[in-house]
């Protein structure tokens, strides 16, 4: 695969990034070494095909032809049906609101409607903002559904891994993927990456 950024690339972007996760995550107490954490390991792995997916789902007619209408998107690699559900939990918990993040309120959106998925997907693609606000929304999300819990400094290490391992992943047990992430959320703990 031809990845799109080198390590220092990703190290840079999400830098570039930093007042706007510091703000995310003071509006939904997900910290930011866990945000930042799960940016470098997707960011850090965006290639070609991602590209080229993103490029068909986002062409309504190649969309149609090839029944590809969905695609992870952005800095945050986030699917429109995963954000449509992190949001329909955040509006539960009083986390956020369709309203105050400019979608539309005359009904719930629904990940089984194809215009519903679209209008959010194009959000995800198109808008960095809301790309990563919805990432932190599904951190919280995956938090609930692996823990029980959304207070991250109540949860111990093993917690932290399943719960990152399902933000990429349905699953209930630790991956590779929990294991990597983790490590980088130590890091950017410590200041580091």
């Amino acid at each position: 695969m031809c990845r799109l950024y080198s390590l220092n690339k990703t190290e840079q972007i999400i830098r570039g990034l930093a007042p706007l996760i510091r703000g995310i995550s003071s509006d939904y107490s997900v910290p930011e070494a866990l945000i930042k954490a799960v940016l470098y390991r997707e960011i850090k792995e965006i290639d070609l095909m991602d590209i080229l997916v993103d490029a068909v789902v986002g062409n309504r007619m190649l969309s149609s032809l090839l029944h590809r209408t969905d695609s992870s998107t952005g800095y945050g690699q986030i699917f429109s049906w995963v954000a449509i559900d992190a949001l329909h939990f955040a509006e539960e918990r009083g986390f956020e609101n369709a309203a105050n993040l400019g979608l539309p309120t005359e009904h719930p959106l629904s990940k089984n409607s194809p215009e519903d998925r679209r209008l959010v997907w194009l959000r995800l693609h198109n808008d960095r903002e809301f790309n990563l606000r919805m990432s932190a929304l599904n951190l919280l999300s995956c938090a609930s559904e692996m823990t029980g819990k959304t207070d991250f400094s109540a949860m111990n290490e093993e917690e932290l891994k399943r719960t990152l391992s399902r933000y990429n992943a349905d699953t209930k047990q630790v991956t590779a993927y929990g294991e990597e992430t983790f490590g980088y959320y130590l890091r950017y703990l410590r200041g580091g990456i």
